[in-house]
């Protein structure tokens, strides 16, 4: 996940303060020019992309300390994705207008920023590589995202990790389909690696999904969800 750490971070004395988002909230559609772009302080937003028969996939998920709209407020195009909230968020915003100027007159922003979007690259090219892992495998990094963004409470035999995403979100992100991704999750179940409920997944300490994720699992607690 790409972020804009709040430390050092010469953006924030030109984003607004925050303001609260519900779920479900549209922040700008595909094939529209970015007016605005926007800072994620808590919550998570997700990208989408519909292809000329109308289908809508995720293509990618963005979560606290995240720029979006960054890209297309730099190269003046239309978004080439719809951004809109998947849980309630805090978010900062700011004119593109102001953040091009800010990118001309500031070294520092523009350092920060050609930074920030060198990670996305980063980011999208260690997906493409995920992508061609099997189904299962590409679950277990989803989940590991999780963990590591911190959607999680501690219990004294496991932790409780509480989805962000419908199932059917969920299953474009593994691209499979919500029939493949319950027989995923029944067979994680099985093999005692997850236990599945309705909006969340509890996994046990023994899990090897928190052995393999330990650092991770670990620096996520104590976070507010």
């Amino acid at each position: 996940m790409v972020t804009a750490e709040k430390s050092d971070n010469p953006l924030l004395a030109l984003f607004g303060p925050p303001s609260d988002y519900p779920r479900g909230v549209t922040l700008f559609r595909q094939g529209e020019p970015s007016r605005w772009l926007f800072m994620i302080d808590t919550g998570m937003v997700k990208l989408t992309r519909s292809d000329d028969g109308g289908r809508e996939i995720i293509v990618n998920l963005r979560a606290r300390g995240s720029l979006v709209g960054s890209a297309s407020a730099v190269t003046g195009q239309p978004n080439v994705t719809t951004t809109s909230t998947v849980t309630p968020c805090t978010l900062r915003s700011l004119e593109s207008d102001r953040f091009r100027a800010a990118l001309t007159l500031d070294r520092a922003v523009s350092h920060f920023v050609h930074e920030v979007h060198a990670h996305e690259v980063r980011e999208l090219v260690l997906r493409t590589a995920v992508s061609a892992k099997p189904a299962a495998e590409r679950l277990k990094c989803l989940i590991a995202m999780f963990l590591k963004e911190g959607w999680v409470t501690s219990l004294q035999d496991g932790v409780r990790l509480h989805l962000p995403l419908t199932n059917e979100e969920l299953s474009q992100m593994v691209c499979v389909t919500r029939e493949h991704l319950s027989r995923l999750l029944g067979d994680f179940d099985r093999r005692g690696v997850i236990r599945r409920d309705r909006s969340s997944l509890f996994i046990p300490s023994a899990s090897p999904m928190l052995r393999e994720n330990d650092h991770r699992f670990r620096s996520a607690l104590g976070r507010p969800l």
